[in-house]
């Protein structure tokens, strides 16, 4: 299957999909809602990598719907700093993170 990526925040997908590969990861998490999770859900379907997509509600039906279809676990969170702790946690737990995973995030301003 040949992917085309054409996003500015979903540049580093396939990149850090390899990289996690290579690392030995077996799982993959990202606290994104958009174009970077559609991206991710897409190349780790690719990879036979499952993703876990760490969402805030409400989740567009037609966003929900296109990673499903692709085979990722949608979790939802109550708050958007909630996301964070929750990739955290799975990272903990071996999976590899395509987002922040600790507060304040970095490049953003505590």
């Amino acid at each position: 299957m040949h992917l085309v990526n054409k996003g500015s925040q979903e540049r580093m997908t396939p990149l850090a999909l390899a990289r996690a590969i290579g690392i030995g990861k077996t799982a993959v998490v990202c606290a994104r809602s958009g174009n970077a999770a559609i991206s991710l859900s897409a190349y780790a379907a690719a990879a036979a990598v499952p993703p876990k997509i760490l969402v805030t509600a409400p989740l567009p039906d037609g966003c929900r719907i296109v990673r499903e279809r692709k085979g990722a676990d949608i979790i939802v969170c109550r708050a958007s700093f909630d996301r964070w702790t929750a990739v955290n946690e799975r990272v903990l737990g071996g999976w590899f993170p395509l987002t922040n995973q600790v507060l304040p995030a970095v490049g953003s301003d505590p």
